[in-house]
């Protein structure tokens, strides 16, 4: 377990071929498995898998006693704590700005389109998912002696950022807590606790993803589609609404990108510019109408509009695009496995993995807040490495 939880490469192939192979399964009507479109995202995982094939021998140490304390190492508490403090304040700020002029998608009779409110003050609103991470580990790492203000925090992020029924904001908590509290445990020699609590959350985290899926969905199944959510998708009514939620919404991509290669064409390359979108947006924009010429066929089948990263990456280059997607997946992985010496380094590595574990819903490289998320723990990284060295050199 171990070297599966510190090796981001076997993770991502093994959670795509599992994705790949219930798709297969066609449980959904909806689905008709092509064999070109199986053999094409095959080779797309083999080329990964090639790829980052000299670097499997890297993770095996890195879960030995004498490198785990510095996966947690916390430099200086003032600075956590200021972070903390800077992106809970900015991030409430920006949540009560979205909420009194846009209003909440949990408070609307109709919560399949989710209010996003302004473009980039959303992005301020995702830094709660810093402050709600880092004051979970400040809990962890007994940072102060009374807690009470991180447990507000903590209880105050979740609230804002839940008001948008939006279950990608709490990924990246949720890798958060399934690694921090596997390290303190593996420090304990508690793991045998540590996995029953695993399997507690999982079990929480299917009833809550169900939960949420029927709550924005409620209403169009009443009032529009007159029918059950497993008639709406085409799944046997032996299987519970929470299981045909995660069925569908982690299989459908595969359908559309299908149906996409198969019945679609590009009319247009845009060269990467999807690759690095959040960081060119003004300028894309400017040159391109739209994201791309694709689009998914079940959207307006089903509702199901996600179509994984291939979209874009076909979108950008071709059939060629998700190899290139992939080359720089394992680049994301391997600049994060290089950063682990502190507690802002093993956040940078799970922020890759939550970047992977993205990829089949969307292009996670164009997602603003993971790719912030990334980005600022693997400066704080550097800046807390450099400073380490000044004290050591200074003594």
């Amino acid at each position: 377990m171990s070297r599966f939880l510190m090796n981001p490469f076997f993770q991502y192939l093994l959670f795509n071929v599992t994705i790949l192979l219930f798709y297969i399964m066609s449980l959904s009507d909806l689905y008709s498995p092509n064999a070109f479109f199986v053999v094409y995202f095959i080779s797309i995982l083999f080329f990964f898998f090639v790829l980052s094939l000299r670097y499997y021998k890297i993770h095996i140490g890195l879960l030995q006693k004498e490198k785990i304390n510095q996966y947690i190492s916390i430099d200086s508490g003032k600075i956590f704590n200021c972070i903390i403090y800077i992106t809970f304040f900015i991030g409430a700020l920006a949540s009560i700005y979205q909420l009194y002029h846009f209003g909440a998608t949990i408070f609307q009779e109709n919560k399949v389109s989710r209010i996003e409110g302004s473009h980039y003050v959303d992005y301020l609103v995702n830094l709660l998912q810093i402050s709600l991470c880092l004051s979970y580990i400040a809990i962890k790492s007994k940072l102060k002696k009374h807690n009470y203000i991180y447990f507000f925090i903590i209880l105050v992020s979740f609230l804002l950022l839940s008001v948008k029924l939006n279950r990608g904001a709490f990924t990246f908590f949720l890798l958060v807590y399934i690694y921090i509290s596997y390290v303190f445990s593996y420090k304990k020699n508690k793991q045998k606790k540590w996995f029953f609590k695993m399997a507690c959350a999982v079990i929480i985290f299917g009833i809550l993803f169900g939960a949420i899926g029927n709550m924005r969905l409620n209403y169009v199944l009443e009032n529009i589609y007159h029918m059950s959510i497993n008639d709406l998708y085409g799944m046997s009514n032996i299987y519970p609404s929470a299981f045909v939620w995660i069925y569908i919404y982690f299989t459908s991509p595969l359908e559309n990108i299908s149906r996409m290669i198969m019945e679609q064409s590009v009319w247009e390359y845009h060269w990467g510019l999807n690759l690095v979108y959040p960081f060119v947006a003004p300028l894309a924009k400017e040159i391109f109408s739209d994201r791309g010429s694709l689009y998914p066929p079940l959207a307006p089948i089903a509702g199901l509009n996600v179509s994984s990263y291939i979209q874009e990456a076909l979108v950008d280059f071709g059939m060629i695009g998700p190899y290139i997607y992939m080359a720089v997946l394992c680049l994301v992985y391997m600049i994060a496995i290089f950063r682990l010496k502190n507690i802002y380094g093993f956040l940078c590595y799970i922020s890759a993995i939550n970047i992977g574990f993205w990829m089949i819903f969307t292009n996670s490289f164009a997602v603003g807040p993971n790719m912030i998320n990334y980005l600022f723990f693997l400066m704080m990284s550097f800046i807390s490495s450099a400073k380490s060295r000044r004290r050591k050199e200074g003594n």
